[in-house]
């Protein structure tokens, strides 16, 4: 009787992993923003335009945790990143002059917990501010 039930048993458990999606079992990636809203027409090159958006074909979005140094393009003095995390900077981010940043917030927070109440200072520089998350906020 026990090798019976201890049969069923195999049977059973047998059954339900065959049934279950292989989804349940797949590796779970990141998503990359490889394809992204920016707002203005003349933003990026070979670009498709979406009403007064455009879709960035060729960029790469780099994560960004909210404090390490952003690295922009030697070339083009341009950065493209997006927070990875909700994100809480003792100090201000300073975007210098001639530098380019797009910043998506990824439906995470951007907040300032030190005394300077900015949380972001554009100094003579360029800011493209978007967020693909639609809930993303700079406190």
């Amino acid at each position: 009787m026990k090798k019976k039930k201890l049969i069923s048993i195999l049977l059973v458990v047998a059954m339900m992993f065959s049934i279950m999606p292989t989804a349940v079992f797949a590796e779970v990636e990141t998503p990359t923003h490889t394809n992204h809203c920016i707002c203005g027409k003349d933003a990026i090159e070979n670009h498709i335009s979406i009403g007064d958006h455009t879709t960035g074909q060729a960029i790469i979005w780099e994560p960004w945790n909210g404090t390490d140094t952003i690295d922009y393009d030697d070339e083009t003095k341009t950065a493209y990143v997006y927070l990875s995390a909700d994100v809480e900077r003792s100090s201000t981010l300073i975007i210098e002059r001639g530098k380019t940043l797009y910043l998506c917030l990824n439906g995470h927070e951007l907040r300032n917990t030190g005394s300077n109440q900015r949380v972001i200072d554009i100094t003579g520089g360029t800011l493209y501010l978007t967020d693909c998350g639609n809930n993303g906020t700079i406190t």
